[in-house]
């Protein structure tokens, strides 16, 4: 759901009654998730293993696949993997694996979620994807 922050008002009184029975993510509305799409940039113990670009569908902004939303594996350039190996090294360098998910602003990476637990890997998106993650584990567990 997209709340206008001008009315605010009309919504806060059923919004905080829904979060009596569940949590909720509230994020601001960034414009280059609807116009470009919401980038996942994916690491296995530090090491950037592949990457996606998540469109919403025409006319919507959220990315996910159940609105509508497409997949594409992306190479991602130098700038935007160097900013999402900081935040990666900064917060999850004992990590297994970390989803970063941002978009880019002028040229610069933007942090919408780190994700650290379950989330999901787009393994079938990279030919490489799943030898990563394996090689992974066996460096891990091995």
């Amino acid at each position: 759901m997209k709340i206008p922050s001008s009315q605010w008002d009309m919504f806060e009184g059923k919004i905080q009654q829904l979060t009596q029975d569940e949590d909720f993510l509230i994020q601001p509305y960034v414009k280059e998730v609807a116009e470009v799409g919401e980038y996942s940039l994916l690491f296995f113990n530090g090491e950037f293993s592949h990457a996606v670009l998540k469109t919403p569908a025409s006319g919507d902004f959220r990315v996910q696949h159940y609105f509508g939303g497409a997949i594409k594996s992306i190479t991602p350039g130098s700038n935007m993997r160097k900013a999402a190996k900081t935040l990666v090294d900064q917060f999850a360098s004992d990590s297994l694996y970390a989803r970063v998910d941002g978009v880019e602003i002028n040229g610069e990476f933007y942090l919408m979620e780190l994700e650290l637990i379950e989330p999901y890997l787009f393994l079938d998106s990279n030919p490489s994807a799943i030898t990563n993650y394996k090689n992974a584990l066996i460096q891990r567990l091995g």
